[in-house]
């Protein structure tokens, strides 16, 4: 037995440093490929660029009907097969549909518009590969998979630059293709269940994860939606380059998200000492974040995507805070969904509703880009403290 956990262990291990370098290399192209559009097509380009990513990502969450979490959790699916799947297509095209006038808002391109509706089954038939992908603890071919979909979008950025060819219709055409291509080389690895009942039968159980995953990301983009809408896509696109620094720092976060299902499973009953070892990582990342922003941030923007970015300086430290944050609680929702834990998800949303309403009352009273940036504090704040509250609470149980 106990050699059987010190495998498991080396084994997530193992998938943890993997997934941990493909998103250093993913997420430091993806810095030096937005610096070059920031720097080449300037604020307002960056800033539509942006708007087309929140897009693309809130689109997602919402038409996925929460599979990839659910298929990664400990829910018995083999059972099951995905019949109705292409109905669930045909809804989300009619959704699709009606988001049309507010593509157009937002300066979508026709050409953009149809990548749209292209990439709509690719986006839901891969949210579903990266769901059973986990659940078998796959971590190689996720790794890959996003090495190919990010590291790869980004890289072809770079090469259009390279080559005289950067505009912001042949960035998002690329970044589309190599998500086409990712989704291409995951479909042979996978494996479906073969069974009788479909897995959308299942709705109840999926509602709650699908609401609670729909609310994160809409909670997570909400300031740059608001920035958007209340401001302008030049003050996005400088807002973006500021996400984009913070963004650095969750290289480690994001690994750890990746793979919460596998230490979920292994350390069920040592849940709170695994969540104090992440406080105490995280708690070294943002000193060694804030150091690095104090003196050296400044010099960087400055002489690479030049002086119009410079109000990021004053609000990146706060974006690192957020982020961890976010990630933080973001691990322990992922635990929950693990243990199909309905009442804390539920909860959690709630809780994480009045920081949302705080943070939305402050930014809307001063309308900047700096209360923006605060916004992800005071949204994350309340459902960090019921966490807390609720670890604390089970420890004294133990």
């Amino acid at each position: 037995m106990n050699r059987n956990k010190l495998i498991n262990k080396y084994q997530l291990t193992k998938h943890g440093i993997v997934l941990m370098f493909v998103n250093l290399i993913s997420t430091s192209l993806g810095f030096l490929s937005g610096s070059i559009i920031a720097a080449v097509l300037g604020p307002y380009a960056r800033g539509v660029y942006q708007a087309w990513r929140i897009f693309s990502n809130v689109l997602s969450e919402i038409s996925n009907f929460g599979l990839t979490k659910f298929i990664a959790s400990k829910f018995n699916i083999e059972s099951t097969s995905f019949k109705g799947i292409f109905r669930h297509i045909t809804i989300v095209y009619l959704f699709v549909s009606a988001l049309i006038p507010l593509m157009l808002y937002l300066d979508f391109s026709i050409t953009l518009i149809c990548l749209v509706y292209t990439l709509v089954p690719i986006g839901i038939f891969s949210d579903i590969y990266i769901g059973l992908l986990t659940r078998h603890g796959n971590y190689s071919i996720i790794a890959l998979w996003n090495l190919i979909a990010w590291a790869g979008g980004s890289i072809a950025v770079i090469l259009l630059f390279l080559i005289d060819k950067l505009s912001l219709e042949s960035a998002i055409i690329a970044n589309s293709l190599m998500a086409a291509l990712a989704f291409f080389f995951g479909k042979k690895n996978i494996n479906f269940p073969n069974g009788t009942s479909s897995i959308y039968s299942h709705y109840r159980r999926i509602l709650p994860i699908y609401f609670s995953n729909v609310l994160r990301v809409v909670f997570l983009f909400l300031d740059q939606i608001l920035v958007m809408l209340f401001l302008d896509l030049e003050n996005l696109g400088i807002y973006s380059m500021a996400l984009a620094v913070a963004g650095i720092t969750t290289i480690a976060t994001s690994t750890l998200n990746s793979v919460a299902p596998s230490i979920a499973k292994q350390k069920r009953h040592k849940k709170v000492r695994s969540l104090l070892q992440l406080f105490v990582i995280y708690s070294v990342i943002a000193l060694l974040a804030v150091f690095f922003c104090r003196y050296f941030l400044a010099t960087i923007v400055s002489k690479t995507i030049g002086d119009v970015f410079l109000p990021i300086i004053s609000i990146v430290p706060i974006m690192i805070i957020g982020n961890l944050l976010q990630s933080f609680v973001q691990f322990q929702v992922s635990w929950s969904i693990y243990e199909n834990d309905d009442r804390i998800l539920i909860v959690e949303k709630c809780v994480h509703t009045v920081g949302l309403v705080l943070a939305g009352l402050v930014f809307y009273h001063l309308r900047t880009i700096q209360s923006a940036a605060w916004m992800l504090v005071f949204t994350y704040t309340p459902t960090f403290l019921f966490f807390v509250i609720l670890n604390l609470k089970n420890l004294r149980k133990v």
